[in-house]
């Protein structure tokens, strides 16, 4: 039970980025072409910073259960077979040039 519950709550917190980041792209293109859009605005009010706030925060959990997933599976023989180091690493690459290509442009 205890590793169904963990393996479940890996899975959700980092595929959880796969929704967050669509529907946040949508929300600036929603928010850009209503005029409320300005990247330049850091105040409380601006939605740039919401945006950017909630991506950044979705971005550091699916980053954060990756890496306990990965440490949790390091003693497990038939999970290292698989060389779980290459796809943490492939997945890790994807998720923090998506984060700073959104940060950066």
């Amino acid at each position: 039970h205890d590793m169904s519950v963990f393996l479940e709550t890996c899975r959700l917190c980092v595929l959880q980025y796969s929704v967050v980041r669509p529907v946040t792209a949508l929300l600036s293109l929603g928010f850009y072409f209503a005029g409320d859009y300005d990247d330049s605005d850091l105040s409380s009010s601006s939605s740039y910073l919401w945006i950017m706030l909630v991506n950044n925060s979705s971005v550091t959990l699916a980053l954060y259960y990756l890496i306990y997933f990965y440490h949790a599976a390091l003693p497990c023989e038939p999970l290292q077979q698989t060389k779980p180091l290459k796809k943490f690493l492939a997945v890790k690459a994807v998720v923090f040039f998506c984060f700073w290509q959104y940060t950066l442009i």
